[in-house]
């Protein structure tokens, strides 16, 4: 049995808050409410300082009106020496069909005490 987990709501953002190695993923639900059956949106990143981003899959292919589809994000601490100056690094993903662009905010909180900072 899959337990609910409060970041998989069907939220339009992302938040995580990390210390030293970790990771996040989210899972949400898209619908097509377009008036183009056959809607194809790719995703755009841009992930926050520290963090690597990747969304899977990075193309949704409608083939209906009012379809459902799903993704999942993860968020991870970079696994490339960064430093991050402050407590907090903000990002998105943004998926385009050309016409149309729906953006989702990405928050991420870094430790305060600065022992994880540097990484």
């Amino acid at each position: 049995m899959k337990f609910a987990r409060s970041g998989d709501l069907n939220y339009p953002a992302f938040a995580a808050v990390f210390s030293y190695k970790d990771s996040v993923t989210y899972h949400r639900v898209v619908r097509n409410v377009g008036s183009n059956a056959s809607a194809v949106y790719d995703a755009k990143v841009h992930a926050p300082s520290g963090v690597d981003v990747t969304v899977s899959p990075s193309k949704l292919v409608f083939d209906d009106k009012h379809q459902s589809l799903d993704y999942e994000i993860t968020i991870a601490v970079s696994g490339k020496p960064v430093i991050v100056d402050a407590k907090y690094s903000f990002g998105s993903i943004t998926w385009s069909d050309g016409v149309h662009e729906v953006t989702s905010p990405i928050a991420v909180t870094w430790p305060s005490n600065g022992e994880a900072a540097a990484m």
